[in-house]
């Protein structure tokens, strides 16, 4: 070496001790500023002459003494550099020593480790961040020198120094004071949020440290979480996770013998304290802890709390506390099953005690008083149930799927529940006029929600026709706008040719409306006609009675319509049904005005006596052709009002034809207004089953029956044309899924499969009887 180099050398030297000097007394100024707890900051100047000494220094000296790569791999000689990099690192090292006796001197004492830890962190960090601004000109050197920038070798530092020898003591602290939490069930002490980060932070190799001026906060921001990650489950979650599952498996064991409340509400104060602990301190865990905590709380408790706790609740009352245990429980959705058939269960049997009081009073009430107790019954049920669904179970898919099966299995139990419902319904209709658009929509949703339960959807909607016909073809009963609505909500339900006819009905009469107009033949005439043109096949007839002899004066105005349409509607047919009309007839006598609501075959009948004043029944039948059956029903009403009188008693049988039947002239009533149409207290005391009505439920039954074969038949080709070919098992399977008017049996699919076969819609493997091909 030269002399001019050692004297350069040298010269460096001074120049290094007097930097040396400058950076080691700031470095003590900051540490004991920290330490002492006062307000600490080094002024612009006195940063600025430190920082300008090391980039002097270290730029000249790389200006004197410039060396290649591998000239620095093989100089032993440390370069001013290294120097300042060492001297960067002393002091760092000198405030860790510092910081680490400290702690050492801390036995066993929670909070004193817990303050003195977190603010060892926060002081590091404020020294280490006033460090960097003297020496952040060698920040690109230490790369290429060390591997690594200030930053990270001030982390390092503090890990080596510190974390390392003291780690076993901060996890336990950080332990002891959770602990010490879950007993007293209340978060103690905010500061473990320190000793985690550290868990986190000393995982990463690089980092950048960084100061919120805001929050008057120092960060190590990471910048390989993946390193952060790896380091922090090993070394602290693994241990932390495994200690809360050993506590709180203890704990749990413990209240095993306390109420289905109690243990959901401690059970939930602990997702409470722990989510929040988590959150505050140590969030990267939360996923972790969440699931050990649903593990533990939820998927092990469920069953057992479920079958405790649903069914008491539910027939206590204590519907609050059941909401509690959904919340729980929903932790985990597929725990909330264990609700749901505990619901089931309990909604079950509380229909079916229904059921066992309709069995009970079967033979005490009439159709009408069991239909509408049996519905409102339920539907009483269904809202409880559904109530407790939406406002404490948050309308949870599993338990309405479980409130559909228990209301629908009990409902069907019923063999009448097809002919209640549609009873239920036309009581509720014809009680619909003059209720606002609320109320409507309320009686919409009762017919509809009992709609749904149905498994014989059909058998309904044949009853329900029935009944629709009756309030379309009186005036007092229509309420079109309803009827449209009902139907488009069961045709929202199920498809059918049915729905298509009950359509058809109320189209008719709309119809019948619009042509009103015309049906005016006369002014100021004794007999104002109203006629509904009803279309043929539409309509549950059994019977059509055209063979009845009308009035004189009833003849022309009928005749007047029919060529009125005709001449309108060229090749139409006409045919007057006389049995399902309906009108009212004026009745004068003694200066007394009285208006009889009848039907038509009552009006002919009555209006009979405008002739004489008495007649034979004999008579009666051979002037009107009405069969007896139905003149008895005609006639008997007003012998219950004392409008006519006979010689026998007034619910008897017209046994004797010769018998009279005469107008009863000293007729007084206070109701100038009076409903004369049969119903089940004015009808006629006969022997035996009514033969008429016997014929018409068969007829309706072989419809029904009809019906159904042509559904499943339809269904059943559906199928066959979209497979080609296919399992026997299978078409029968998609067939009753597909079916939704009713519920078909596999017997009942058989024997459409074979009349399918035997009409050569399809065919049968040669090899696999199992296996069905489509006919093109």
């Amino acid at each position: 070496m030269r002399a001019q180099d050692i004297d350069l050398k040298a010269s460096f030297d001074k120049q290094y001790k007097e930097l040396e000097k400058k950076c080691l007394d700031a470095a003590k100024s900051l540490q004991n500023s920290l330490f002492s707890e006062e307000s600490f900051k080094m002024s612009k100047d006195q940063v600025m002459q430190i920082n300008s000494q090391v980039l002097q220094l270290s730029s000249q000296w790389s200006i004197k003494f410039p060396r290649n790569a591998s000239k620095q791999q093989d100089d032993k000689e440390e370069g001013m550099e290294g120097k300042l990099i060492n001297l960067y690192k002393k002091c760092l090292k000198e405030f860790v020593d510092e910081i680490y006796k400290k702690l050492q001197q801390v036995q066993n004492e929670r909070d004193t480790t817990l303050y003195l830890v977190a603010k060892h962190y926060h002081d590091y960090k404020a020294f280490s961040y006033w460090l960097y601004k003297l020496f952040f000109h060698l920040d690109s050197n230490t790369a290429s020198t060390l591997g690594a920038d200030l930053h990270s070798l001030s982390l390092e530092a503090l890990k080596q120094g510190y974390f390392s020898v003291g780690q076993e003591k901060l996890i336990n602290t950080i332990l002891q004071v959770l602990l010490e939490s879950r007993q007293k069930e209340i978060f103690l002490d905010k500061k473990v949020k320190s000793l985690c980060e550290l868990f986190v932070v000393m995982g990463s190799k690089t980092v950048k440290l960084k100061y919120e001026r805001e929050q008057g906060l120092y960060d190590y921001i990471c910048l390989n979480f993946q390193e952060t990650e790896t380091f922090y489950k090993n070394n602290f979650e693994i241990k932390f996770i495994d200690d809360t599952v050993k506590y709180y498996k203890k704990q749990i064991s413990e209240r095993q013998s306390i109420s289905v409340i109690e243990f959901v509400r401690w059970a939930t104060k602990v997702f409470k304290l722990e989510e929040t602990m988590c959150l505050e301190s140590y969030p990267k865990s939360f996923e972790q802890i969440s699931k050990q905590l649903i593990q533990l709380f939820v998927i092990e408790q469920a069953k057992r709390l479920s079958e405790n706790g649903v069914q008491y609740f539910i027939s206590a009352g204590g519907l609050s506390q059941l909401g509690e245990l959904y919340n729980l429980i929903s932790r985990n959705s597929d725990s909330v099953k264990y609700i749901a058939d505990e619901f089931q269960i309990t909604f079950t049997t509380l229909t079916k005690n229904v059921n066992t009081n309709y069995y009970n009073d079967q033979q005490q009430q009439n159709k009408q008083v069991q239909a509408e107790g049996y519905c409102n019954s339920i539907l009483e049920l269904m809202d409880k149930a559904q109530n407790i669904i939406k406002n404490y179970m948050q309308n949870d898919h599993k338990v309405q799927s479980a409130y559909l099966a228990a209301f629908t299995a009990a409902f069907n139990e019923i063999n009448d529940s097809p002919f209640f419902l549609a009873l239920f319904s036309d009581l509720l209709i014809k009680a619909e006029k003059g209720i606002n658009e609320t109320e409507t929509d309320k009686k919409l949703n009762k017919i509809v929600s009992l709609f749904q339960l149905l498994y014989s959807k059909d058998k309904f909607l044949s009853h329900h026709q029935r009944f629709l016909q009756h309030r379309l073809l009186n005036p007092q009963s229509q309420n079109l706008n309803f009827e449209k609505t009902l139907l488009q909500k069961f045709k929202g339900e199920t498809q059918t040719n049915v729905l298509t006819q009950l359509q058809n009905m109320v189209n008719d009469i709309e119809q019948s409306q619009r042509f009103a107009f015309e049906q005016k033949i006369e002014k100021n005439q004794q007999f104002e006609l109203g006629v509904y043109l009803l279309s043929y096949g539409c309509w549950p007839f059994s019977n059509v009675e055209n063979q009845i002899i009308a009035p004189e004066y009833m003849k022309k105005p009928l005749q007047l319509y029919q060529d009125m349409y005709l001449q309108k509607n060229n090749g139409r047919i006409v045919e007057w049904t006389f049995n399902y009309g309906q009108g009212e007839v004026t009745y004068k006598i003694k200066a007394e005005k009285y208006y009889f609501s009848l039907n038509t075959l009552q009006m002919i009948a009555f209006l009979l006596f405008n002739q004489a004043d008495q007649f034979t029944i004999e008579q009666i039948l051979e002037k009107t052709q009405i069969k007896k059956f139905d003149l008895e029903n005609s006639l008997i009403p007003f012998i219950c009002l004392k409008v006519l009188q006979r010689e026998k008693s007034d619910l008897e049988e017209f046994a004797d034809q010769n018998e009279i039947i005469k107008l009863n002239s000293n007729f007084n009533n206070k109701a100038k207004k009076m409903k004369m149409i049969p119903n089940t207290k004015m009808q006629p005391k006969r022997q035996g089953r009514n033969p008429e009505l016997t014929a018409q439920e068969r007829e309706q039954e072989e419809q029904l029956t009809k019906q159904r074969e042509f559904v499943i038949d339809s269904q059943l080709v559906r199928i066959m044309k979209s497979k080609k070919t296919i399992a026997h098992k299978e078409l029968v399977d998609q067939c009753q899924f597909m079916v939704t008017i009713f519920k078909p049996d596999i017997k009942f699919i058989k024997k459409r499969i074979e009349n399918l076969i035997e009409r050569e819609y399809i065919k049968r493997d040669d090899k696999d009887w199992n296996i069905y091909h489509y006919q093109n």
